[in-house]
């Protein structure tokens, strides 16, 4: 099973502006959504074929209310996200998913008042990950994301 995460925008209520609008409302309707943190969704598909036409068929919605559309596909890795263009570029067999390592992105949760909520993101390299010092070095705060080379902002 693939999941599929998306993180709003700030100043919006994601789960709640995507319910608004008929198209979003059906393409979630099959979907079990849980909110993992603030201004966030996940859900579950069967493919990652199936989480990119998702992400496609919400396209006009994400380019407006989210800030990451995320893919997590395990037999690619239990924990680490892809980005919505590179999970799109394996699907197409573009790219192999073992050629995806090197750029990353990675968010870390921090705790205000009751509510999960997102550092702003710092990128790096496979190589460079073992010296950072993260704010957060707990792992299950950690949303690592895998990127393209042109995502990659230094």
């Amino acid at each position: 099973m693939t999941e599929v995460r998306l993180i709003g925008t700030e100043h919006v209520d994601l789960f709640e502006t995507l319910m608004e609008y008929e198209v979003s409302r059906n393409a979630l309707s099959p979907y079990s959504i849980i909110i993992p943190f603030e201004n966030s969704i996940d859900l579950t598909t069967i493919s990652l074929g199936a989480a990119v036409s998702l992400l496609n068929d919400l396209s006009w919605y994400l380019s407006r209310y989210v800030k990451e559309a995320l893919v997590l596909e395990p037999s690619i890795h239990k924990k680490e996200w892809l980005s919505r263009q590179l999970a799109t570029a394996i699907r197409n067999e573009e790219i192999r998913p073992r050629n995806s390592k090197k750029f990353l992105k990675i968010y870390c949760l921090s705790r205000s008042e009751e509510t999960l909520k997102l550092t702003r993101p710092i990128f790096t390299t496979r190589e460079e990950l073992l010296t950072l010092n993260l704010p957060h070095a707990d792992p299950s705060s950690q949303i690592i994301i895998r990127l393209l080379d042109s995502e990659f902002l230094i």
